[in-house]
Parts: structure tokens; C-alpha cells; sequence
């Protein structure tokens, strides 16, 4: 880890040096992916949640100059389909396992500003061990915007840890919302 001066002040944010040494090689996108999640370190609280109107400058001001960036929709499906298939099958445990992802939830948009004073309380994280989500980027969904808002489309990579027993599913793939809520993020090497 390192300490950067950001606008906020101090910040303490990944090594991302050791990103590259530890990242996970992805033949299929001729890239790293980040061999943990993103995150910063602010006034002693550990960050890992990010909405679009926070990310999309910190990717830009921070993860691109250190030779980072955010996945794709389709780089998710792809990454999907090199780390999460066994036997032409998707494997979700297996997707896990071979990139260290979490079950980790999101932040419901009625609880960003909370989770933003309180980023420690495990209680601002919705479907918190049943889910993983993943922010995503999609060029086409960063140019639609909500009726009489600024605010982009949210994407995000999504699958569950067990069968839903409402739907009878086990979902995986990139989904979309005009929700601003906060997703866990896992990055990729800039090419």
C-alpha cells in the first residue's frame, strides 16, 4: 500500500505495483485482473464500496495513471468464461476460488451517503454474503442517463451464492441499473 494526496487528504490505496506482480493473467483479454478488490483507506476506515459518480473520476485520476482501469460488460462475460466454466459449465465457486471474489453485496442507493460516514458498518451492505457485484463499465450505458439527471446508468457484474428460492435461479451475468448504487470493484490491467 501507499499513501496518496488526493483531494480529500491522505488516502492509503492498494500497492498497485504488487497488483501487477500478484495480478491473475487473462489470456482471453490479454490482460490482469487485479488479484484483490479496490480499495482505500481514509480517516482509519477501509472503503470498498464505490457508486459511478465517485468512481468514474477516481478511475480516472488514480487506477489509470497507475496502469488500471474498470472491466467492461463484455470483459466480465469473458472473464466469466476463463475463470468461472468447468466442463462447459459455469462454476461460480470456481469463479471465486480462481479470482479471490467475495459474496460481498452492495450498497442500496438510500444508504451511499451513510455508508460514505460509515464504510466499517457491515449493516449499510445489502445481500451481504449472498451476493457478489461488481461494477462494471459499458460505453453505451455511461452515455444514457436517468429522465432529468445527470447520474449514468449503473452496471455491474452479479451473480448469487445459492439458488434464489423466489425465482428458482442461479443468476451470473452484467446487469443494469438507474439505481446509484455502490459496487465492490476488481480491476484490469490498462493494455
Amino acid at each position: 500500500m501507499y499513501v496518496e494526496k488526493l483531494d480529500i487528504g491522505e488516502v492509503i490505496l492498494p500497492d498497485f505495483e504488487t497488483w501487477k506482480q500478484d495480478g491473475v493473467y487473462s489470456k482471453r483479454l490479454e490482460a490482469l485482473i487485479a488479484p484483490e478488490d479496490l480499495f482505500i483507506i481514509f480517516d482509519g476506515d477501509k472503503w470498498e464500496y464505490f457508486n459511478p459518480q465517485a468512481l468514474k473520476p477516481f478511475e480516472e485520476n488514480v487506477l489509470k495513471p497507475n496502469g488500471w482501469r474498470l472491466p467492461s460488460d463484455d470483459e466480465w462475460l469473458a472473464i466469466l468464461g476463463e475463470f468461472g466454466t468447468r466442463d462447459g459449465e459455469t462454476d461460480l465457486v470456481f469463479l471465486v476460488e480462481q479470482l479471490n471474489l467475495s459474496y460481498g453485496g452492495y450498497v442500496e442507493e438510500e444508504n451511499v451517503d451513510d455508508y460514505n460516514c460509515y464504510p466499517h458498518d457491515p449493516g449499510l451492505v445489502h445481500n451481504l454474503e449472498r451476493s457478489g457485484c461488481y461494477a462494471s463499465v459499458d460505453s453505451s450505458a455511461h452515455s444514457a442517463c436517468r429522465s432529468g439527471s445527470d447520474a449514468p446508468f449503473n452496471r455491474y457484474f452479479y451473480y448469487l451464492k445459492e439458488r434464489d428460492p423466489i425465482y428458482g435461479c442461479e443468476y451470473v451475468g452484467v446487469c443494469g441499473t438507474t439505481a446509484e448504487e455502490a459496487y465492490r470493484v476488481r480491476c484490469i490491467s490498462v493494455k
